[in-house]
């Protein structure tokens, strides 16, 4: 099968590419430029969200800033004044970015590293062991 993949918050061109190697089209989303050649967004994933390209799109892949939802960085909240704001604010944008995936009934999957997605969200669906990502 072959179809429109979206990563959103992603720039590195890695996923895009082999997406693009396999027969799909894929663009990646994020407030950053992206890197190499091949369709990237520049800009917020909410407003992209509200474009045609995304009602197009077959899958979503989501790549969220984890720096402070994983179980490595939590650690510092108490640590570091404002983490836990920080913290605070990441897990809203996940819970909203998860709410409009499945009111717009989206395939979609998530990476992102152990820690309070699964506890203070929701749990995982499926897992897979760190060592294999990209297989």
């Amino acid at each position: 099968m072959t179809g429109l993949a979206v990563i959103l918050y992603a720039r590195s061109g890695v996923m895009r590419s082999a997406f693009n190697a396999v027969g799909w089209d894929a663009i990646e989303v994020d407030v950053e430029p992206g890197y190499g050649d091949g369709l990237h967004w520049q800009g917020d994933a909410f407003d992209f969200m509200d474009t045609s390209l995304w009602r197009k799109a077959d899958i979503a892949i989501l790549h969220p800033v984890c720096t402070y939802v994983s179980g490595s960085g939590y650690h510092w909240n108490n640590r570091v004044p404002g983490r836990g704001a920080c913290t605070l604010w990441s897990l809203n944008v996940i819970e909203r970015l998860i709410d409009r995936i499945e009111r717009g009934r989206k395939p979609a999957i998530m990476g992102n590293p152990a820690g309070l997605i699964g506890t203070k969200l929701r749990p995982a669906t499926q897992t897979g062991p760190p060592h294999q990502s990209g297989d």
